[in-house]
């Protein structure tokens, strides 16, 4: 998924929502974020960090060019590619798998 389809697929959705990586059946906080050329990278952790708020996520990323980079998530220094999110609750849980590259 790109950076501006997810942006378009949250927009109505409830800033106060917590961004989380489901990876089997954890639920990992997405603490922060970075930028490359290639890229836009969620940074998930599992330890006793809050969750990046979808707020905060909108304001950062409405300051960032090149909306049409894929979004990619960091677990452990493995990279899933992001194909889809659901609601939980409280929490904006992100969908992934992993990267091949060829």
């Amino acid at each position: 998924m790109q950076l501006n389809d997810f942006i378009t697929l949250t927009f109505d959705l409830d800033l106060n929502y917590e961004l989380f990586f489901e990876l089997n059946t954890l639920f990992i906080p997405i603490v922060n974020f970075s930028v490359d050329d290639q890229a836009f990278v969620l940074h998930a952790i599992l330890a006793n960090k809050k969750a990046l708020p979808l707020r905060k996520f909108s304001i950062e990323t409405s300051k960032v060019n090149k909306m049409n980079r894929d979004i990619l998530i960091n677990y452990n220094n493995k990279i899933f590619k992001v194909f889809g999110y659901r609601i939980n609750y409280n929490r904006l849980v992100i969908k992934g798998m992993p990267k091949i590259d060829y």
